[in-house]
């Protein structure tokens, strides 16, 4: 029988090293300011809020339509009742490029797989996956918490992988949210990879990955678990040159445990491998991607930005005139 960890341990999972932002009153501000516009967004933000003044915070902004179109659909935000945290997370361009880089490679090859005839299960399998978005997951206790991306299976509530891309923040903060995610949902997420993307003075990005895994203690006690792939292994080196290796993902990691287990009974999981040197390309192209928003690093902007721009002019309809009728034949004079 599967034991997974009880919420107790995993708060201890959840542990920020992040300096506390005053209360609820602070946290709804500062909401309110950065949808308005009014400040320039950090890339995370953390606030201590008790659980019941974190209800109460979300029904203030739900008071707000707009407000609250932003807080659920714009800001992404992770709240964990055991350590009272409420974590603000800007998503960066490069974070988004770099997110959007990453999904479009596990996209094209599920393409792939699905085409596949010489592995009609894989095949069958691939067909039924599909992206997710950022959901919010329970986590127990009132907890949710939101992935950069996440993939399930047709059928099925709960995705079964999920990734989150760090920017700024904290590497172990990162890898300990990965796994959390297989332990809190007792192994519905089959997999989880955290790559962290910003360190402070340093180009260095790395990967961590986590499977659900059913392990045997020594007194002969199945136990379910997270089992540690890879940890803070680097594909981009301090220096920026790219590391050597790759990232495995399998099929199976994709799917929920019944379905994967028809992938390993007929021997037919397959692997897409993710070279660290592609992963450092697509990071490259994303930072590259944000310096254009940098003030005089614009570049290829149309000669349209150069003119005034006014409101909107509404333009009077063109007025037709009647169709006219076909000419008449004229009749033909007779000879004299």
């Amino acid at each position: 029988m599967e034991n997974f960890p009880p919420p107790a341990l995993l708060s201890s999972l959840h542990q920020s090293s992040s300096t506390f932002c005053a209360d609820s009153r602070s946290a709804l501000e500062y909401i309110r300011a950065l949808s308005a516009g009014q400040v320039a967004p950090e890339r995370n933000e953390t606030f201590y809020v008790r659980p019941k003044e974190y209800d109460e915070l979300v029904l203030e902004i739900e008071k707000d339509p707009e407000l609250n179109s932003y807080f659920t659909l714009k800001l992404h935000h992770d709240y964990d009742h055991y350590t009272s945290e409420l974590f603000v997370r800007m998503k960066s361009r490069t974070h988004e490029t770099f997110l959007t880089l990453f999904s479009l490679r596990l996209h094209q090859w599920l393409v792939l797989v699905a085409v596949d005839a010489s592995n009609p299960t894989g095949a069958t399998i691939a067909k039924h996956i599909r992206q997710r978005g950022s959901p919010s997951i329970p986590m127990g206790g009132g907890t949710h918490c939101e992935p950069d991306i996440s993939y399930g299976y047709d059928g099925y509530a709960e995705p079964s992988f999920v990734v989150e891309v760090g920017c700024s923040q904290s590497s172990s903060s990162l890898k300990r949210k990965a796994a959390k995610y297989i332990l809190a949902t007792k192994g519905q997420i089959s997999a989880a990879i955290a790559l962290d993307i910003y360190h402070k003075g340093s180009s260095q990005a790395t990967i961590s990955m986590w499977r659900s895994a059913i392990v045997t203690r020594s007194h002969g006690r199945e136990v379910g678990t997270a089992q540690r792939v890879m940890d803070r292994t680097e594909f981009r080196l301090e220096d920026g040159s790219p590391a050597e290796g790759a990232l495995v993902i399998r099929l199976s990691d994709l799917v929920p445990k019944e379905i994967a287990q028809r992938l390993k009974d007929e021997d037919t999981d397959v692997n897409l491998e993710i070279l660290h040197s592609d992963l450092a390309k697509d990071l490259e192209v994303a930072e590259a991607d944000e310096e254009l928003l940098k003030p005089g690093e614009r570049k290829g902007e149309p000669e349209s930005l150069s003119l005034e721009w006014e409101d909107i002019e509404e333009v009077e309809p063109a007025t037709t005139s009647p169709p006219s009728s076909p000419e008449q034949p004229q009749p033909k004079r007779k000879r004299r």
